[in-house]
């Protein structure tokens, strides 16, 4: 128990160091940090939730808690949409990797380290696509938000994949999880589509 909950605060911190890092250059710190602990709270009481009430679904109420968070910062610190996304997108990748790996590190279930594995691999793909997509000639408008959108994208259709073949996963404990994951990926991919065009 000790242990997941030092790697759980260590998400958090990297959490809020990386949405900090990311937005200093732009917004004062209490906008930052106002949105930041927004997100956390909204995490960790969705978290607190699930796993008294219904366990199966925590990743679904955690994205819920997540989006609703975001609307709530844009609305009240004036964000900008897609660079908030963004933002939360590289954020919360470590925050959720360090999720897996504790519960691989608490249970020992080989699916939690791959887990771990996958999501700090979708972490990299971020940082990747952040330093070459302005060079992607069919991404004309070089708008901000294709990273996020497109390793978002590339992570729920992971998600379809693995729901379809029933593989036992962590976050996965519903029967709707590969088309919710499907219909995601889809939202993400037409909006980078979208943003091409304009």
């Amino acid at each position: 128990m000790i242990i997941k909950i030092l790697f759980y605060l260590l998400g958090v911190f990297l959490f809020l160091f990386i949405f900090w890092k990311k937005l200093k250059d732009d917004y004062i710190a209490n906008q930052i940090f106002g949105s930041a602990f927004l997100v956390v709270f909204a995490v960790l009481l969705t978290s607190i939730l699930s796993t008294k009430f219904y366990p199966q679904l925590w990743f679904w109420g955690n994205c819920l808690a997540v989006t609703l968070a975001f609307t709530l910062s844009h609305l009240r610190f004036k964000f900008k949409t897609l660079e908030l996304f963004e933002v939360l997108t590289v954020s919360l990748l470590p925050w959720f990797a360090l999720f897996f790996l504790a519960d691989g590190v608490a249970s020992g279930r080989t699916s939690s380290y791959l887990g771990f594995i996958v999501i700090f691999l979708f972490a990299y793909l971020f940082f990747v696509l952040e330093k070459h997509y302005k060079r992607f000639a069919w991404y004309k408008s070089g708008r901000i938000g294709f990273t996020g959108l497109t390793t978002l994208g590339f992570l729920f259709l992971f998600r379809t994949a693995v729901a379809v073949t029933g593989f036992d996963v962590l976050s996965f404990g519903v029967s709707w999880d590969a088309l919710a994951s499907g219909i995601v990926a889809f939202i993400c991919f037409l909006i980078v589509y979208n943003l091409a065009k304009t």
